[in-house]
C-alpha cells in the first residue's frame, strides 16, 4: 500500500483536470441511417479502409446513484466511436460503454444497428473490447491494425469518429503535439499522445491515423483549451489486448515505491549526488523490498534517469522512467535498477506489482454495496468518493479515513473496510427532528 500517497496526489490531479474541463466525451444519441456487409476482411491501411473500420456506438446506460445506492440513475443515451480489429472485435473506450444496459454498433455508411456486448474493459487505461451478438455481421469490413509504433512530434494526423454536429463520419486534421508517460486515472500510468485536431464528444473510441496507419484511439480532451485532445497509442492498446488474453485484466506492472525529484541542492548534498549524477530519490518503500528510503534510482534497465525522473527514449523524446518498467521486466517480475545508496553505486532488482492497491476501491462498472442501519445508509468509501471527500474537515474531526488514505490498509488491522454515509437520514422514529450536520 506504499503507493497510496502518490495515488492520492494523482487522484487530486485528476480532480483538477475534471474541474478544468477534461472530458471523456460521449454525445447524446441521435437516430441515424444505414448498413451492408462486404466480403473478405483485409488489413486497413489506406484512409478509405480506416473509414470503413470506424463504427458508431450507441449506449443506453444506468450509472450508480451514490446517495441512494439501492437504486440506479435514470437511463441515459449517448454515442461514441469504435474501431473494428481482428477476430470480429470492436475496440473503444471503457467510458463509452460504462454501465451500458444496451449497446448497439452501426458500421460505416449503414443504417442497421447491431447488438453488442462488452467482453473486456480496463477502466484505468480507458479501453474496452466489444463483440457482436451476431459474430458474422462484420464479415467483409476491413480490419484495422494497431501494430504500428509511436508517431513523431509534428506528424500530421487525421481523427475519425462520430462527434456531435452531424450524423455521418467526421474526419478532422491536426498534428502530434506531445508524447508523455503520465497518469490516466488514479493508480494508472500510461503512454499518451496529445494532438491539436478538433476532438469533440462522440469522438471517443475512434481511430487517429498518420499517413493512413492507425496510431491510436481518441479518449479525451480539454474543453477550456483550444484543440487539446488526447490519444491512447497503439502500444497501450497492444498491452491491453495481450493482458486480456487470459480472460482477466492485470494492468501494467509498476513499482510500489514512491519517489521524489532531486532538484533541491540541499537534498542533493544529503544524498551525495555529484553534479554529473542525477536520479529519483525513494521517499517510501515496503520494508521487504530491496529499495530503501533515501536510495536514489540513477538508471532503469541501463537507461539514465534525470533529476525529474525523465529518461531519453529518442533524441527528441523523454518519458517518465516508470515507462521502462514493462520494457525491462525480468522473468521473475523484477526490474533492474542502478541505485546510489550511502554514496555507493549498487544494482538492485526491485519487484513489481500489477493492478490497483488503492485504499479507495474502484466501482469499475459495478454498483455500490450498502447496509441500512436504522435511519443510516452506509456504503464503502469508493474511489469516486475521494473526489468529494473534504480531507481537511475529516482531519479536523480526527477521522481514521484520513490517515489510512495516505498510509494504506494495515493487513493486520481489525478494521479492513472504511465506510461513509451514503446520504441524508432515512425516515425513522429514532431520528425525529434530527438531520445529519453538513
Amino acid at each position: 500500500m506504499t503507493r497510496i500517497r502518490t495515488r492520492i496526489i494523482r487522484t487530486l490531479q485528476c480532480g483538477l483536470l475534471a474541474a478544468a474541463g477534461v472530458t471523456l466525451g460521449t454525445t447524446p444519441a441521435i437516430a441515424q441511417n444505414g448498413m451492408s456487409s462486404n466480403e473478405v476482411a483485409e488489413p486497413a491501411t489506406a484512409q478509405a479502409d480506416i473509414r470503413e473500420s470506424t463504427v458508431k456506438i450507441f449506449t443506453t446506460s444506468r450509472g450508480p446513484e451514490l446517495t441512494r445506492p439501492w437504486t440506479r440513475q435514470q437511463p441515459s443515451n449517448s454515442t461514441g466511436s469504435g474501431l473494428v480489429i481482428d477476430g470480429g472485435r470492436i475496440l473503444t473506450n471503457a467510458h463509452v460503454v460504462e454501465y451500458g444496459q444496451q449497446i448497439f454498433v452501426q458500421p460505416y455508411l449503414t443504417s442497421q444497428r447491431l447488438a453488442a456486448r462488452v467482453v473486456a474493459r480496463n477502466t484505468g487505461i480507458d479501453l474496452a473490447v466489444l463483440e457482436l451478438e451476431d459474430g458474422s455481421a462484420l464479415d467483409g469490413v476491413p480490419v484495422a491494425s494497431v501494430d504500428g509504433g509511436l508517431p513523431h512530434i509534428g506528424d500530421s494526423v487525421n481523427a475519425y469518429g462520430y462527434p456531435l454536429g452531424g450524423e455521418e463520419l467526421s474526419i478532422t486534421e491536426g498534428i502530434v503535439s506531445r508524447i508523455e508517460f503520465v497518469g490516466y486515472t488514479p493508480g494508472t500510468l500510461g503512454l499518451r499522445i496529445q494532438v491539436d485536431a478538433a476532438l469533440n464528444p462522440g469522438n471517443s473510441g475512434g481511430p487517429v491515423a498518420v499517413n493512413g496507419s492507425v496510431i491510436g484511439l481518441t479518449f479525451s480532451g480539454i474543453q477550456q483549451a483550444d484543440n487539446i485532445g488526447y490519444i491512447i497509442p497503439n502500444e497501450e492498446i497492444r498491452l491491453f489486448l495481450e493482458d486480456i488474453e487470459d480472460g482477466k485484466v492485470d494492468g501494467r506492472p509498476f513499482l510500489r515505491e514512491t519517489f521524489d525529484n532531486t532538484r533541491n541542492p540541499a537534498l542533493r548534498a544529503k544524498l551525495g549526488l555529484s553534479s554529473n549524477l542525477d536520479g529519483m530519490a525513494v521517499a517510501d518503500a515496503p520494508e521487504e523490498n530491496p529499495l530503501k528510503p533515501w536510495d536514489v534510482v540513477t538508471a532503469i534497465d541501463g537507461r539514465s534517469v534525470d533529476s525529474q525522473g525523465l529518461v531519453s527514449l529518442t533524441e527528441d523524446l523523454r518519458l517518465y522512467f516508470e515507462y521502462f518498467v514493462h520494457h525491462g521486466l525480468n522473468d521473475d517480475d523484477t526490474i533492474t535498477l542502478s541505485v546510489l545508496r550511502d554514496g555507493e553505486e549498487i544494482e538492485v532488482r526491485s519487484p513489481v506489482v500489477r493492478g490497483n492497491d488503492d485504499f479507495f476501491p474502484q466501482l469499475d462498472n459495478t454498483y455500490p454495496s450498502y447496509i441500512v442501519f436504522g435511519p443510516l445508509v452506509f456504503t464503502p468509501a469508493y474511489q469516486i468518493h475521494a473526489y468529494r471527500i473534504d480531507m481537511g474537515r475529516l482531519a479536523a474531526r480526527r477521522s481514521p479515513i484520513v490517515g489510512r488514505a495516505y498510509t494504506g490498509m494495515d493487513e493486520d488491522a481489525e478494521i479492513q473496510e472504511f465506510v461513509v454515509l451514503a446520504g441524508g437520514l432515512l425516515n425513522h422514529r429514532i431520528n425525529l427532528a434530527y438531520q445529519i450536520p453538513p
